[in-house]
Formats: C-alpha cells, structure tokens, sequence
C-alpha cells in the first residue's frame, strides 16, 4: 500500500509540474514512466528493456492512424474542400451573423471527422475568424465557437479512436451509441453558447478588427465535399481498419478534385503531414511507454488496491466521479488521455471494478472538456489571432463544456448500467 501512495504522489507531483509549466508533457511522459515501476519495485534492466525501448513503439499502430489522419488533412487542404466547405457555410448565412455562426460550427465540426491537426484548424479559422468578427461576432466568442466545433467532430474521428482503441482496448463499435450522445449533447449545447452569446453581447461591444481573408481559390466540386465522413462511414458499416479508411478517403479527395494532380498532391501531403504531426507522434512515443509501465504485473499489483477503494461501482457513483472530475482534464492533467491520464485510464480500465467500455466512455466524455483547456495549440493560437487572453477562452467555455460532461455522463450512465 505504501508503495502504491508514493507512486500516486510522484505521479500527482508530476502533474503539478505540467500545470506549473516547468516540464512539457512529451517529457514528463517517459519520466513517469521510468519513476513509477521503478517505485514498484521492477528491476532496472526490466524498466530500462521492456518499458523504455520496447514499450515506446508499443502503440505503433494508433501513431500509425495519427499520421495518416494529419496526411488527410493535408489533403484536404490542398483540394480546397477544406475551404470549400468553409465558404458555402458562410454563403448559406449570408449577413446574419447567428445563422454564419451556427452554419460554420457544423461545418468545422465535419472537417474535425476526418481531419484534426493545428494545421487544418489554423486554415480553417483564418478564414471563419475575420468572416465572424466583421459580422460582429467578438473575437473571444468566435475562438469559442470554433473550439466548440471542432471537439463535436472529433468525437467521431477514426485516428482518434485508433489511439483510444491501443490505449483502453475499446473500439468505436463498442462505444457507438454514448460516442452518439456526446455528439448529439455537444451539439445542443454549441448552439446554446452561440444564441445565449449572441443575446447577452452588445453592438457597443463588438469586435471591429478584422484581417484580411485569404486568397480566392477555385471551390472542390460538391461530392469531393464528403470526403471528411468517408472514414468513419468506412470503419462502422464495413468494419474497415482506420488506416485502410483515411487513405481510400485520400484517394477520393484528389479523384474528385484534382485527377492529373494525384501522384503530386497525395505526395506532397505525405511529406507535410509529417512534420505537421511532429508533436503528435513524439507524445504518443512517451504514452506509450507510460501505459506499458502501469500496465506491468508489479505496477498494476501496487495500484490496483487503491483503486479498488476509489473507483465507483454504481451508476450514481459513475456519473459523478467523472463529472466532477472533469476539471482535471484541463493542463493536459490526471483525466486527460493526452497526457498523465493516458496512465491513469489504462489503470482503470484493467481494474476490474468498471469495465474497460465503462472506463473508455467516461474519459471519451471528459476529452470534450479539453475545449477549455488554456493550452489547448488550437485555443493558443486562436486567441493570439483575435488579440484576447486564452484564459478568457477557458472561463467563457468551462460552463458549457462541464455541461456536456454532466449530460453524456447521465446519458451513458444510463445507457451502460
């Protein structure tokens, strides 16, 4: 029992240094993954061998998923369906600034299905961004909106579940209907920020500064606009491998586009997409080795008695850990499957008092949150763009993404008990 406090702590410890911002996650990552099965007695050689070398290419195919699905988003780039999509939302709206907001955040959230990466979202919003704020959308709210966006489409992102499925053992097929719920509850509740936002702001209090929009270019045709809901559509009814999926979806962007140009631009979206995803692949190394250390017998076996007090084992009980909790997503905290609670999840779910469905669904749930999280790449550079604080961000959108939390939870709950 000892040992399992002194691992919680230097674990709690570490945690307290991402938030702190002295350490990055990508290293604070594998230094927990050395420390903790160390504490729980593995021998060196053990940590050094089977957890550090070995385990840092364990989740070799959820990274595999990841560039593959930042290669999607490269391409849909370089089709312009990205902007095409974009830009029909806007031209459906025409100058109501409600009716432009509510169209844009369905269609980032359909972009954020098949692609996700800070690349994709930087293009998206430096064209959404000055088109909101010119109608009188404050920069603040608009940021929101599109953070808002971009976690209801992600939900069902492929690449995402690829690492989910390598991290908890869980798949979309399992988690379909709660993965529907969030969906359906973030969606209600984004449209509830943008018409609650829109009442309580005022004409005196609207932003004026606007950038420039970006360079016309020639709209993809109409159905190379699907290609964003071609994996999904792939991994659930034909039960295909998210990889084969992101890269028929590929195929089919520059089909429809651009035929001549499909060597050229598969290529070129290839190289881009992985530099483009550098940090993505370096933190799925340092995951991986710390899910493989708390996955070890010793490890396990020094936690598990801990948790066993800990973890609820009713539904009341279910629906409240985790919604309370739902803060410690924030700073890539204990309950954020991208950072410490990569462990910690894989902890939970090889507990045996909830099932790993249980566990998967709950920590899919509380990722929505991380719509708030002040360094979140995507609200960091989005609130330097519109000139606010990213704190700002977090305060105006917590509310509503705890919301979310409480409402899935309840939904799931109920749906799993």
């Amino acid at each position: 029992m000892l040992q399992g406090i002194l691992i919680l702590v230097v674990f709690f410890v570490i945690v307290f240094f991402i938030v702190m911002r002295k350490i990055p996650v990508m290293l604070a990552l594998p230094l927990a993954a050395f420390i903790i099965p160390l504490i729980a007695g593995v021998p060196f050689m053990k940590v050094s061998n089977d957890i550090i070398a070995k385990g840092s290419y364990s989740m070799a195919s959820s990274l595999l998923a990841i560039v593959y699905g930042v290669m999607l988003g490269m391409v849909m780039k370089k089709t312009n369906i990205t902007q095409t999509i974009i830009r029909k939302a806007v031209e459906l709206g025409g100058n109501k600034p409600v009716l432009v907001s509510i169209l844009l955040y369905a269609a980032v959230a359909v972009i954020f299905v098949g692609a996700g990466q800070l690349g994709t979202y930087i293009m998206i919003a430096t064209i959404a961004l000055p088109v909101m704020m010119t109608m009188g959308v404050p920069g603040v709210i608009a940021q929101s909106t599109l953070a808002l966006a971009s976690h209801t489409g992600s939900i069902w992102s492929v690449s995402n579940w690829a690492y989910f499925n390598a991290l908890l053992g869980v798949n979309l097929h399992e988690c379909i209907v709660p993965a529907a719920i969030t969906c359906a509850v973030y969606s209600c509740v984004g449209l509830a920020f943008i018409i609650i936002q829109a009442k309580r702001t005022s004409p005196a209090q609207w932003a004026a500064l606007a950038k420039e929009n970006q360079p016309q270019v020639e709209n993809a045709p109409w159905y190379s606009l699907f290609t964003p809901l071609i994996p999904i559509l792939l991994v659930f009814f034909l039960k295909m491998e998210a990889i084969t999926a992101m890269l028929l979806a590929m195929i089919y962007a520059c089909v429809t586009t651009s035929p001549r140009k499909i060597i050229t631009n598969l290529t070129e979206s290839m190289l881009e997409g992985l530099l483009e995803g550098r940090p993505a692949f370096v933190l799925n190394f340092g995951t991986a080795m710390l899910v493989t250390a708390v996955r070890f017998p010793a490890v396990a076996e020094t936690i598990n008695p801990i948790l066993k007090v800990v973890l609820p084992s009713t539904m009341i009980g279910y629906i409240a850990f985790f919604s309370l909790l739902a803060p410690m997503q924030l700073y890539r905290g204990p309950m954020s499957l991208w950072g410490m609670g990569a462990g910690l999840g894989a902890l939970m779910a090889g507990a045996g008092i909830l099932t790993p469905v249980q566990v998967a669904c709950a920590l899919v749930i509380l990722d929505r949150f991380m719509a708030a999280d002040p360094t979140l790449t995507y609200n960091v550079w989005g609130s330097a763009y519109v000139g606010c604080d990213v704190n700002d961000i977090m305060k105006k959108l917590i509310p509503y993404t705890w919301t979310v939390v409480l409402l899935s939870m309840i939904g799931t709950a109920i749906y799993l008990f």
